[in-house]
C-alpha cells in the first residue's frame, strides 16, 4: 500500500521591507496644475484661429488637440497624486546623461536661431549630424546617410509634397 502524502509544510515566514512612504505636498501639485492651465491658455489663446480650412486642417487643429492631450494628462497627474501616488520618483541623469541633455538643447536653442539665417534644411541637417556624431556619438557613415535622408525628406515633403516655404535665404 501507499502512504499518503505528507501536507506541504508552510513556507517559513518572510519578512517583506515596507517600501518607503511617500507623502504628497503642495509643490507635487505644480506640474499638474501647470499642465491644466497650460492647456487651458492655449485652448483660450487659439479661439479666433479656424479649426478647418476648406479641405484640410486649419491653424487651430494642432492647439485643440494639443490642449486635449495636455488637459488629460494634467487631470490623470492630479487624480493620481490625490490618491496618493508620488507622482513619480525624481530620476535624475549621470554625469554622461545630463551632458547629452544640455548639448540637446543648447543645439535646439542655436538651431532656432540659425534657420531664419542659413535656411531650415541647410541647418536641419547641420543639427542632425550634430546630435548623431556629438551627442549619441554614433559612426560617421551611417550619420551620414541618416542625415541625408532627413534633410532631402524635409525638402521633398515640405517644399514639393506639401508646398510649404520653409525658410531658404541661400536658396535651398
Amino acid at each position: 500500500m501507499t502512504q499518503p502524502l505528507a501536507p506541504l509544510a508552510a513556507p517559513p515566514e518572510t519578512e517583506v521591507p515596507a517600501a518607503p512612504v511617500y507623502r504628497v505636498t503642495a509643490l507635487d501639485y505644480v506640474p499638474a496644475v501647470a499642465m491644466i492651465a497650460l492647456s487651458i491658455a492655449i485652448f483660450v489663446g487659439t479661439a479666433g484661429l479656424k479649426y478647418w480650412d476648406n479641405v484640410t486642417p486649419g491653424a487651430r487643429f494642432l492647439p485643440i488637440w494639443l490642449s486635449g492631450a495636455g488637459m488629460l494628462l494634467g487631470i490623470l497627474l492630479f487624480v493620481s497624486l490625490r490618491r496618493g501616488g508620488d507622482g513619480g520618483v525624481l530620476d535624475l541623469p549621470d554625469r554622461v546623461g545630463l551632458r547629452r541633455a544640455v548639448m540637446a538643447l543648447a543645439s535646439m536653442a542655436i538651431f532656432v536661431v540659425l534657420a531664419p539665417m542659413l535656411g531650415m534644411v541647410p541647418v536641419a541637417g547641420l543639427f542632425m549630424l550634430f546630435m548623431l556624431l556629438g551627442v549619441l556619438g554614433q559612426r560617421l557613415v551611417p550619420s551620414l546617410v541618416t542625415t541625408a535622408i532627413v534633410v532631402f525628406g524635409l525638402k521633398f515633403i515640405f517644399a514639393y509634397g506639401l508646398s510649404v516655404p520653409l525658410p531658404a535665404p541661400l536658396g535651398f
